[in-house]
C-alpha cells in the first residue's frame, strides 16, 4: 500500500515539473514573441550603422588610393598607413604606362613634372560611393566609377609627330650643326611631350559608368576590411584603353 502511495506521489510530482516547464516554456516563447518586433529593429538599427560606417570607410579608401589623402582612412582600417602609401605609389607607378618617357633621358626637372602628371591623373578618377547593403556577415558597397579613357594608338603616333617636329625645330635652331646633340633635342621632344600629357590629364575622356560591388567583412573585432580581389577588380576600372 505504502509503495503504491509513493509511487502515485512520484507520479504526481513529476507531472508537477512537466506542467510548471511547460508553463515556463510558454512563458519565454510568448515572452520572446513580444520581443521579437523590438529585436528586429535594433538589429537593423545596427545594420544600418554598420552600412554608414562602412559607407564611409570606403569612401575614405577610394580618397587613399586616388588622391593620396591617407589619414582618414587610417583611422578607420587596420592597415598602417605604410602600407596604404605602398599601394597608392604602387597603383600610380602602374599607370605610369600612359606617361612612359619613350626611353628620352630628359632632365630632372621633367621627370619631377612626369610624377606630379601622374599623380593628377588618379585625382581625375571619378568614383564615388552609391549604396551599400548587409549581406550576412560582410557588407556589399557598391562604387559607381566612370573610367578615363585613353587612345594607345594615338598616342603613339602623336608621339612619332612630336619626335619629328623637334628634329625640325633643332636643325632650325641649329642649321648648321653636323652632328645631333642627343641631350638638347631629347629635352626640346620631353618639353612638347610634357605639354602634350598636360593637356590629356587636364581634359580627360570619361567611359560610361560602370558599377563594381566590394564585399567588405565587418567584423567589428579585426576591423573592417575590403576583399583583395575585389581591390583589383575596382583598380582596372579607373583607366581604360579604347578599343
Amino acid at each position: 500500500m505504502r509503495k503504491n502511495v509513493k509511487k502515485n506521489s512520484l507520479l504526481i510530482l513529476g507531472i508537477v515539473v512537466l506542467l510548471l516547464f511547460r508553463a515556463c516554456f510558454i512563458c519565454a516563447s510568448l515572452f520572446f514573441c513580444s520581443q521579437l518586433p523590438r529585436i528586429i529593429k535594433l538589429e537593423q538599427k545596427i545594420e544600418k550603422k554598420d552600412e554608414k560606417e562602412i559607407k564611409e570607410f570606403v569612401e575614405s579608401y577610394l580618397d587613399a588610393i586616388c588622391k593620396g589623402e591617407f589619414d582618414e582612412y587610417c583611422k578607420k582600417s587596420k592597415d598602417t598607413k605604410e602600407e596604404i602609401e605602398a599601394e597608392y605609389s604602387f597603383e600610380m607607378n602602374r599607370h605610369s604606362q600612359y606617361f612612359e618617357e619613350r626611353e628620352v633621358p630628359v632632365n630632372k626637372a621633367s621627370k619631377e613634372k612626369f610624377k606630379e602628371l601622374r599623380v593628377k591623373l588618379l585625382k581625375n578618377v571619378k568614383c564615388e560611393v552609391s549604396d551599400a547593403e548587409i549581406f550576412r556577415n560582410d557588407c556589399l558597397v557598391y562604387v559607381d566609377v566612370q573610367p578615363i579613357l585613353y587612345d594607345a594608338d594615338k598616342m603613339n603616333e602623336d608621339n612619332k609627330r612630336m619626335l619629328d617636329k623637334a628634329t625640325k625645330s633643332y636643325y632650325q635652331k641649329y642649321p648648321n650643326s653636323q652632328v645631333v646633340h642627343k641631350s638638347v633635342l631629347y629635352n626640346m621632344l620631353a618639353d612638347m611631350y610634357l605639354d602634350y600629357l598636360e593637356k590629356f590629364v587636364d581634359n580627360p575622356t570619361y567611359g560610361e559608368k560602370e558599377t563594381v560591388v566590394l564585399s567588405v567583412n565587418r567584423n567589428r573585432f579585426i576591423g573592417n576590411s575590403i576583399n583583395p580581389i575585389d581591390k583589383v577588380i575596382l583598380k582596372e576600372t579607373f583607366i581604360k584603353e579604347v578599343n
